[in-house]
């Protein structure tokens, strides 16, 4: 008989575990065949299921996830049907959810304030796209090793077509992490996700959950019944900046609440774009033998370093292709007299760096030939450096102090010379990004830019339908898929219907800007 591990369902998904199973739905580690990468497989089985609802809810994770693109949510593979049974398969994250680590570890200061970022960023992220998670909770956060994170579980989730509307006699979410409006089965909007993560930022802060009651009715009551001011005693204990966040997201009433996740992201004290991780947090080794042999390849590489530098000594003014697998240098201001900080010499040569599309064994080989060129073993002047790590959604050329480096995603680190450093993130569709980072002695830093999050997004609702125009080219015809990306600045947003008087309107918007246009043609 053959193993049922080895059939391949679907015709591309290959399992290897089982991690949950019910009488009609299953999650699954696979291998994706084609692909050939790990994935989580999400099965359910419509034969004998009845809940029309449970069947919606399924379709709706697929559906809202395919239109997320986000570091910080679990990302969708792919989903379809085949038969009586539907599908989703999600990227693999190695991790444990929210809940688990509440109760294994202790997390420090920073772990907190990284932890409570990457979701408000996630939020920031979903509520643009105008979804709403409607059940955010401890369980449904997936943190690796390094403490990166990823907002699961989107099948309560309500999108733009949804209304964001609950009916009064069904009631969704996990009960001691709801909002008061979501208990009385109320209209919801994005601030009903905030209270959610509010309560979780509670505990993460605090210790404990501050609604959690005896049973269901309790947590309920306790949720729709709190005083605010009860609150305050537990938070005085924390930094001014965590008592003023918790404060302004655990209010009763919405219309008092944080207005969006970047509001509080503000709060703390983050511009919500700048992704800038100053903490490096390091995958910790499981047993005793790991740390000896990391320690020991540790080892091994600085004596293989000694010995070359000693050998061939080159000097680290070049900029070295991601393709010959080495760590990228760029040039110090430290070696150049007469010369200002970021600024290069005439005569000085920078190597030449594949470009996405260009023939990569070309440019390794002139690599290797400019590096053989301008070899100097006299100067042999060691230059403090610390390393940079970028990475950029959805793509982009970086370019720093004016150099251009590479197109993303990077395959190595960069290392840079001590000092401040300016970093440009350029995209045809997306505006120019820069930043100015500081890079000390032997330190790593990190890089994370999500381009999308300097867009604007204008989501269209016409009545009865209508094409849609930014700055006279053709964008589509409602009712749309999903909001308009465009850049910040001046616009002219024009709507047609052949049946009525063609609408125009000039609009000035603003990175991260959310725009809901409504129109009724009469």
């Amino acid at each position: 008989m053959d193993d049922p591990n080895s059939i391949i369902h679907f015709g591309k998904f290959k399992i290897i575990e089982c991690l949950k199973k019910d009488e009609y739905s299953a999650v699954y580690l696979a291998d994706h065949v084609f692909l050939n990468k790990r994935i989580i497989l999400k099965t359910l089985n419509t034969s004998k299921l009845k809940d029309s609802e449970k069947i919606g809810r399924f379709k709706r994770e697929g559906r809202i996830l395919a239109q997320l693109d986000h570091p910080n949510i679990i990302r969708v593979l792919d989903f379809g049907t085949s038969e009586e049974d539907f599908y989703i398969s999600f990227e693999y994250f190695e991790s444990k959810n929210l809940r688990k680590l509440f109760g294994e570890k202790k997390f420090t200061d920073s772990e907190k304030e990284y932890l409570i970022t990457q979701i408000l960023k996630a939020l920031s992220y979903a509520h643009k796209h105008i979804i709403i998670h409607r059940d955010l909770k401890p369980e449904n956060i997936l943190v690796d090793d390094s403490f990166n994170l990823k907002v699961s579980d989107f099948g309560l989730a309500l999108s733009a077509d949804e209304n964001f509307v609950t009916d009064q006699y069904s009631i969704v979410g996990t009960p001691c992490y709801m909002s008061p409006e979501q208990i009385r089965g109320e209209s919801l909007n994005i601030k009903s996700d905030l209270f959610s993560a509010g309560i979780i930022f509670y505990e993460l802060l605090i210790g404990k959950n501050p609604f959690l009651g005896k049973d269901v009715n309790e947590s309920l009551n306790n949720i729709l019944n709190f005083d605010e001011d009860m609150l305050l005693p537990e938070i005085n204990i924390l930094e001014k900046k965590y008592q003023q966040l918790l404060i302004n997201l655990l209010k009763k009433n919405c219309a008092e609440r944080c207005n969006s996740a970047d509001h509080a992201l503000h709060i703390l004290g983050l511009n919500k774009t700048d992704t800038e991780t100053e903490v490096v947090f390091v995958k910790k080794k499981k047993s005793i033998i790991k740390f000896v042999a990391a320690f020991a390849l540790i080892i091994l590489i600085i004596a293989l370093i000694f010995f070359f530098e000693n050998q061939f000594f080159i000097e680290p003014k070049k900029v070295a292709s991601k393709n010959t697998d080495t760590i990228l240098s760029l040039p110090s201001s430290i070696e150049r007299k007469d010369s200002t900080i970021n600024s290069f010499h005439n005569d000085q040569k920078l190597i030449e760096l594949p470009i996405k599309g260009t023939n990569s064994q070309v440019n390794k080989e002139n690599a290797a030939r400019d590096l053989k060129d301008n070899y100097r073993p006299e100067n042999k002047n060691e230059v403090a450096s610390g390393t940079l790590w970028i990475e950029c959604i959805p793509w982009a050329e970086i370019t720093i102090d004016k150099i251009i480096i590479e197109t993303t995603p990077l395959k190595n680190p960069i290392k840079l010379p001590e000092g401040f450093h300016e970093i440009a993130f350029r995209h045809p569709d997306y505006p120019e990004i820069h930043r100015t980072i500081q890079i000390e002695k032997e330190e790593a830093k990190s890089i994370n830019i999500n381009l999308n999050d300097y867009l604007a997004f204008i989501f269209c609702q016409v009545y009865p339908w209508g094409e849609i125009f930014i700055n006279g080219k053709f964008i589509g015809q409602t009712p749309l898929n999903s909001p308009i990306k465009i850049k910040p600045g001046k616009i002219i947003l024009t709507i047609k219907n052949p049946g009525f008087t063609e609408y125009s309107e000039e609009l000035n918007v603003k990175s991260g800007d959310s725009l809901i246009i409504q129109h009724k043609f009469h």
